[in-house]
């Protein structure tokens, strides 16, 4: 697996683990989802399509971290 690392400035080093695929398909959903609110904003419902949307999302996260 890649890692990556990160340590603060403070005088308690601390270490981020990220699973980088993960991580990159995270991202990969937030860009798909940015521009599909960006589409929908045009939209008279973009509220509700919103909504719809940031509930797909999530439940794909879910079930990614869950395999």
């Amino acid at each position: 697996m890649n890692y990556f690392s990160s340590s603060s400035s403070s005088s308690s080093t601390r270490l981020f683990l990220i699973n980088l695929p993960d991580l990159q398909l995270y991202l990969k959903h937030i860009s798909l989802l940015s521009k599909f609110i960006l589409k929908i904003k045009k939209l008279k419902n973009w509220n509700k399509s919103i909504t719809f949307c940031y509930d797909k999302l999530f439940s794909e996260i879910k079930s990614i971290r869950l395999n």
